[in-house]
C-alpha cells in the first residue's frame, strides 16, 4: 500500500534545494574520491606492472598523444611504425589523445604516467557523479553515488587501460551532471554547458553523436517548462564552437568528406562478415579485417622510398593488415572502401543480422548471451585482468537492479530519467552498428550508480518505514 507513496515522497522531493550538505557531507565525499582515485592509481600502477606494453586501440592512443606533443599532429601512429610515414589520421575522435598529449607536453609520456593521468580523470568521473546526486536527492544521495561509483568495478576497470572509455565517462558524466543542473535552473549558462558535454562526448566517442537527439532534443524541446530561444542557442553554440574546429580539420585534411572519424568503415568490416556471423555470432574479427586490407579496394603498395621503422612493441600485430604489400590508402579512401564491403555484405545476410546477429550483439554487451565467453574474450585479448572482469559482470547485473528500483521511484518525475535513457541509448545504437562488447555500454555504466543509489536509499527508506510502522502496531496492541 505504501509503495506509490514512497514513491511521491522521492519525487516531490527533486523540487527541493538540495543545499550543499554542510561540513561534514564535504569532508565525507572528498574522502569518497579519494578513495575512487587510490583504487584507480593502485590499478594503473598493477596495471602497467603486470601487463605488455599496449597495443590496438590503446597503443594508437598512447602513440598520437606523444606525437601531438612532439608536433606531428593527429597521424596514424601504426603507418608511422610501420613504414615510417605521416599518414593523417582520424580513426578516433581526438579528445583522449589530447588529454594524454597535455602532459607528454609537459615530459610525463611513459605508458605508467599516461595510466596514472587517465586514472585521475576517472576520479573526476566520480566527483560528476556523486555531485549529480546530490542535486537530484540532496547530500545522502550524492555520497551514495560517490561510494557506488568509486568502488564498481565496472567503472574503474577501464582507467588503466588507455582506451577512451575513460575520457568519453569523464564527458557522459559532464553531459549528466550539466542536464541536471538545467533541469534545477533553465539559465542560458546552464545550457551551455549541456552543449558542452554532449560535444566533449563526441569527441571522446564518435557514436556519442546520438546524444544530440537522445538527450539534447528532449530537453530542449519537449520538456517543461519549453526552453527559451536563447537557451537553445546558447547549447547549440556550445557545441557547435567545440566541435566545429575538428570536422573543419577532418574536411580540410581528407579527400572524402569526413566528419567526425574515419573509423566506420573499419569496424563495419570487422562485425560483418562471416566470422562475425556465423564462428562468433555478435562479435567481430581481426581476420575480417585483415582479409580485407592491402590488396583489397582499401590497400595500395608503399610509396616509393617509404622508409620501414624498427617496430614497436605492439605494432607487429596490426601490421598484419599491411602484409599484403604495403599501407593502405589515405583513410578517408580507405573507410568508404570499407564501408561498401560491409555494406555488401550486410545486403546479402538481412535475415541473419536482423534476426540472430543483432539480439546476439546486444546479449554481448549487456552480459546476458555467453557471458562466460565475454569474460575470456576480455582475459585474453582485451587484457582488462583476472578477476576483474567477472566482479564488473555481477557489479553490473546488481546495478541494473537497483537502478530499475530506482526508477520506477523516479517515475513521477520522468524528466529525470532522460539522462538514463539517453545513456542507454548510446549503448544501444553503438551495438547495433558495430558488435557486441562491454565496453560499448560504457555511458550505461557511467549513469548507473546515480539511479542505483536512489533506488538502494529508497529500499532502505521503505524497509525503515515498514518496521517503524510495526513496532508501532505492536505498541498500539499492547
Amino acid at each position: 500500500m505504501n509503495g506509490p507513496h514512497d514513491a511521491g515522497v522521492i519525487a516531490d522531493s527533486m523540487d527541493a534545494e538540495p543545499g550543499d550538505g554542510g561540513r561534514l557531507y564535504r569532508i565525507a565525499f572528498g574522502v569518497a574520491v579519494l578513495v575512487a582515485l587510490a583504487i584507480r592509481v593502485f590499478w594503473a600502477v598493477r596495471y602497467d606492472q603486470t601487463h605488455a606494453p599496449p597495443g590496438g586501440d590503446a597503443y594508437y592512443y598512447q602513440a598520437q598523444a606523444n606525437e601531438v606533443a612532439h608536433g606531428l599532429g593527429f597521424i596514424d601512429p601504426y603507418r608511422w611504425a610501420c613504414f615510417g610515414l605521416k599518414a593523417q589520421s582520424a580513426a578516433h575522435p581526438p579528445l583522449y589523445s589530447m588529454y594524454l598529449a597535455a602532459f607528454s607536453l609537459v615530459g610525463l609520456k611513459s605508458t605508467m604516467t599516461h595510466r596514472i593521468v587517465s586514472a585521475f580523470a576517472g576520479a573526476l568521473t566520480v566527483a560528476l557523479l556523486g555531485d549529480t546526486g546530490r542535486r537530484i536527492r540532496g547530500p545522502r544521495v550524492g555520497l551514495t553515488v560517490a561510494i557506488i561509483a568509486a568502488l564498481t568495478p565496472t567503472l574503474w576497470i577501464n582507467d588503466a587501460l588507455l582506451m577512451s572509455e575513460t575520457i568519453f565517462a569523464t564527458a557522459c558524466a559532464f553531459a549528466i551532471w550539466s542536464t541536471v543542473r538545467y533541469f534545477k535552473d533553465h539559465s542560458v549558462t546552464n545550457a551551455a554547458l549541456v552543449g558542452v558535454g554532449i560535444a566533449l562526448a563526441t569527441l571522446a566517442r564518435a557514436e556519442a553523436a546520438v546524444f544530440v537527439v537522445a538527450l539534447g532534443l528532449p530537453l530542449f524541446l519537449f520538456a517543461k517548462p519549453r526552453a527559451s530561444l536563447r537557451a537553445v542557442g546558447a547549447a547549440t553554440l556550445a557545441f557547435v564552437v567545440l566541435l566545429g574546429p575538428w570536422v573543419g580539420y577532418n574536411l580540410n585534411r581528407f579527400q572524402k568528406t569526413e566528419l567526425i572519424s574515419t573509423g566506420l568503415g573499419r569496424l563495419l568490416v570487422s562485425a560483418n562478415c562471416d566470422d562475425a556471423y556465423y564462428l562468433q555470432t555478435g562479435s567481430w574479427s581481426f581476420d575480417c579485417l585483415a582479409r580485407t586490407g592491402p590488396g583489397s579496394p582499401g590497400g595500395a603498395a608503399p610509396p616509393t622510398g617509404a622508409t620501414r621503422l624498427p617496430l614497436l612493441a605492439s605494432a607487429p600485430h596490426a601490421c598484419r593488415i599491411f602484409s599484403g604489400g604495403g599501407p593502405p590508402r589515405e583513410e578517408s579512401i580507405e573507410d568508404a572502401a570499407f564501408r561498401k564491403i560491409a555494406t555488401d555484405y550486410i545486403n546479402h545476410h538481412k535475415n541473419r543480422l536482423l534476426f540472430v546477429v543483432i539480439p546476439a550483439r546486444l546479449g554481448r554487451t549487456l552480459e546476458v548471451y555467453k557471458p562466460a565467453d565475454g569474460i575470456r574474450y576480455q582475459q585474453s585479448v582485451e587484457q582488462r585482468g583476472t578477476w576483474q572482469p567477472s566482479a564488473a559482470r555481477y557489479a553490473f547485473y546488481a546495478l541494473m537492479f537497483f537502478t530499475i528500483v530506482g526508477a520506477w521511484m523516479l517515475r513521477r518525475r520522468r524528466a529525470l530519467l532522460l539522462p538514463l535513457f539517453a545513456m542507454l541509448a548510446s549503448a544501444i545504437v553503438t551495438t547495433l552498428i558495430s558488435y557486441g562488447n562491454v565496453r560499448f555500454r560504457i555511458a550505461l555504466d557511467v549513469a548507473l550508480p546515480i539511479y542505483a543509489a536512489i533506488g538502494v536509499l529508497g529500499m532502505v527508506d521503505r524497509a525503515r518505514r515498514r518496521g517503524a510502522s510495526d513496532t508501532d502496531a505492536g505498541r498500539a496492541r499492547v
